[in-house]
């Protein structure tokens, strides 16, 4: 039989964590001709090189794409690298002719994949969509690469009817929970001590894992985030702060020279380009409160039971736990959250929290049975509009 030719991409560590149970998948699996392509972030030493974490996970990079890429992004330079990379993904797409392209979430080079695979009619099978992000410019991007994706594979029910809302047909929208989950399960994590020796750092009494991303729908949120968030932080004692950066979004240089010069005043403090993701994984185990506005701290950060500080509107509109804690961005309403998120974090009364709404699925073999059965069958066709009877509503 011939083999069926899946191609994965990533562009962010971000990605590439969610991918790499569907990498191990399609790899380990006879009936697959998998291949993967690589770009972006990954070859940016100010992103931490985290192709070097790919390769150290022993896969195979089948292509590299690389573009002009900037320690800080402006809008103007996100709109040069997403024209620049569409022309090389169609390149390597018209290559491979893949039966079905495989992408993750909404970021502008995702958007650039898609649009060079569907340009080219190649089927995209599209996972992380129907989700909402208020405060970036994501969120369209993500509706953009749904509408051009022919296979969708959702992490909630109410994901699963938004991207039916959006004019996809039932049948081929799947709610198969958080992807990462997977990864975390067959993750052997390191001990605190480990991780201590690996970030070169030495814990106090409690740990804060902080991660902040740019508002990119709004010019004046992210200094007034990160300066209200840091004179926060000097209300505790005893803490250690851990800061992973911001990814490659402008204005993200406001958030990366406030973390740095806060890092540099305090011996409890640290910062890392990219932590990898045992190391990251590790600390959100030992930790007690996840900070911040990324997408972890509402999907990981559940996982692994403790309670996380959703700062802004960035993420405003995704499913949450109800250990998943929103607030504004004023000094006010954070330093508030801190202290009674903190109170709870260590009262360790919290079993009720935790109700976890992305589930515990084995995700990666519902994927790759749902793709072959479907691929074998013939049944990936053109797809049209999927209307939903209004008078119903």
């Amino acid at each position: 039989m011939k083999k069926i030719k899946v191609t994965a991409v990533t562009c962010s560590r971000s990605e590439y964590g969610i991918l790499k149970a569907i990498i191990y998948k399609f790899n380990k699996n006879k009936k697959f001709n998998f291949q993967l392509i690589v770009g972006g972030e990954h070859f940016s030493k100010d992103y931490g090189n985290t192709i070097d974490e790919i390769i150290s996970d022993k896969n195979l990079v089948n292509y590299k794409i690389k573009y002009k890429l900037k320690k800080f992004n402006e809008k103007k330079d996100i709109i040069k690298a997403s024209a620049e990379a569409i022309v090389k993904f169609a390149n390597i797409f018209s290559k491979i002719k893949p039966d079905i392209v495989i992408l993750v979430g909404d970021r502008y080079e995702v958007f650039a994949a898609a649009f060079a695979a569907f340009m080219q009619l190649y089927p995209i099978a599209h996972i992380h969509g129907g989700e909402k992000t208020n405060g970036s410019i994501d969120d369209t991007l993500r509706h953009c690469i749904t509408k051009m994706s022919t296979l969708h594979f959702v992490a909630t029910k109410e994901y699963k009817n938004r991207v039916i809302q959006l004019g996809e047909n039932p049948k081929n929208v799947f709610n198969v929970g958080a992807l990462s989950y997977e990864t975390i399960k067959k993750t052997k994590l390191f001990s605190k001590e480990e991780l201590s020796k690996n970030l070169k750092c030495k814990f106090s009494k409690y740990i804060f894992v902080i991660t902040i991303h740019s508002i990119t729908n709004s010019k004046n949120s992210d200094l007034r985030t990160i300066n209200n968030l840091l004179n926060s932080l000097k209300a505790f004692k005893d803490t250690t702060f851990l800061f992973t950066m911001p990814n490659s979004d402008s204005n993200s240089k406001i958030i990366y020279k406030k973390i740095i010069n806060f890092t540099k005043k305090r011996v409890n403090a640290f910062y890392f380009i990219s932590m990898g993701q045992i190391n990251y994984y590790s600390s959100i185990k030992y930790c007690n409160l996840v900070i911040g506005n990324s997408s972890s701290g509402i999907i990981e950060a559940p996982y692994f039971n403790k309670i996380s500080i959703n700062i802004g509107e960035r993420q405003e509109g995704r499913v949450k736990a109800k250990s998943v804690i929103s607030c504004g961005n004023s000094y006010r309403e954070i330093l508030k959250c801190l202290k009674t998120s903190f109170k709870k974090s260590i009262c360790k009364q919290n079993s009720n929290l935790f109700k976890n709404p992305y589930g515990k699925k084995i995700s990666s073999e519902l994927i790759s049975n749902k793709i072959e059965n479907l691929i074998i069958n013939n049944k990936i066709k053109i797809k049209s509009f999927y209307d939903i009877n209004i008078d119903k509503l």
